[in-house]
């Protein structure tokens, strides 16, 4: 069990979380992708009721340290909790626990949903993922799932957003300030192309309709999927309220598409994608929202990329990962810059 951490007792916490007997943790592996939650699986074996049980399960323990904030697991777990009830694919959560004496720091519990999870690097776009039966399937609950998060009643449930309180506007402007300060601490908001774009972006903000859940990172490599359709649509760390044309404009990102055929998550076309969430959902796409949200998604990843770099510049990270993230920032200056020319010239065909 060489994942456990020393002076740990987990066997003897989770015995008594789940009303065991004879448990033994029979192996625990750490996920090592990834850049935000720490992922535990654990394969347990115990008894129940007299009935002896197989059972792996998964930990999501808040890091020592990261690029995103804030850690708030608690607020994770709720959100599952809430949309599993709601009919969307998620895990089913078992438990928060938010000691730090049982693993070191808070985390919660859930269970190990089977299937595969295909996974892309963006900087090498792979060939098809999913075979040409499995996509019918796979593309219907991609939507699907993504418009069962639009449209949960967020209001009306028990959850918590810090962004909930003003008009649905102020909400975007908000937003644009945490990337900004953000980016601020890292020591970029200074550079000439993300003053013009933080600038422009609160200048130019759209008018929000509506705030819904917003996942912020749907896409292949973030759901599970078997035998043709998602049983698990995971990674949830950058939900938040915002529109849902942010969604939109991350899931048509050229970096989650197929090589060659330029399938929307190895799924489906572009126009099929869009067709589908229309139909779906009842909403009408705004072309011009999908390109100002695409340039908030650029911002976005700045802020995470300009974080990277300081982190590894100033020795607080080792990870090679965060040095090759630093290596990023001015390819996406060059994009920020190319979508704002877009943008401005869609409204008076003028340029930047």
């Amino acid at each position: 069990m060489g994942a456990e951490p020393q002076g740990v007792d987990l066997t003897a916490y989770l015995t008594e979380k789940m009303g065991a007997e004879d448990l033994k943790v029979l192996k625990m592996s750490r996920v090592e992708q990834g850049m935000s939650a720490d992922t535990f699986f654990l394969d347990l074996a115990y008894t129940k009721n007299n009935e002896k049980v197989r059972e792996e399960i998964v930990i999501r323990r808040e890091p020592s340290g990261g690029i995103l904030e804030t850690y708030d697991l608690s607020k994770e777990f709720n959100l599952l909790g809430a949309l599993k009830a709601a009919e969307v694919a998620v895990p089913r959560v078992l438990w928060y626990e938010p000691s730090t004496e049982a693993f070191e720091r808070p985390f919660y519990a859930m269970e190990k949903v089977e299937g595969e999870v295909g996974n892309v690097d963006p900087r090498r776009p792979s060939k098809l993922m999913f075979s040409e039966q499995e996509r019918p399937t796979l593309a219907r609950d991609f939507v699907s799932n993504i418009v069962k998060t639009h449209s949960f009643d967020w209001r009306n449930s028990p959850l918590v957003f810090p962004d909930s309180g003003g008009d649905e506007s102020e909400a975007l402007i908000r937003q644009i300030e945490r990337h900004e300060e953000v980016i601020a601490r890292a020591g970029y908001r200074s550079h000439p192309i993300i003053a013009l774009g933080i600038n422009w972006l609160k200048q130019n903000a759209p008018e929000i309709d509506e705030l819904c859940i917003v996942h912020g990172d749907y896409r292949v490599g973030n759901f599970i999927s078997e035998d043709g359709r998602i049983r698990a649509v995971i990674d949830w760390e950058l939900a938040h309220l915002g529109d849902p044309h942010e969604d939109l404009a991350f899931i048509l990102s050229p970096a989650w598409r197929s090589a060659e055929e330029g399938l929307v998550s190895h799924l489906m076309t572009e126009a099929e994608f869009l067709q589908q969430y229309q139909e779906m959902s009842g909403r009408v796409v705004d072309p011009y929202k999908l390109m100002y949200f695409g340039a908030i998604i650029v911002l976005r990843g700045l802020d995470i990329m300009c974080s990277c770099a300081k982190n590894f510049s100033e020795g607080q990270s080792t990870d090679l990962r965060d040095g090759i993230h630093a290596m990023t920032v001015e390819s996406l200056l060059e994009v920020l810059l190319l979508v704002l020319s877009m943008l401005t010239m869609s409204q008076d065909g003028g340029a930047v």
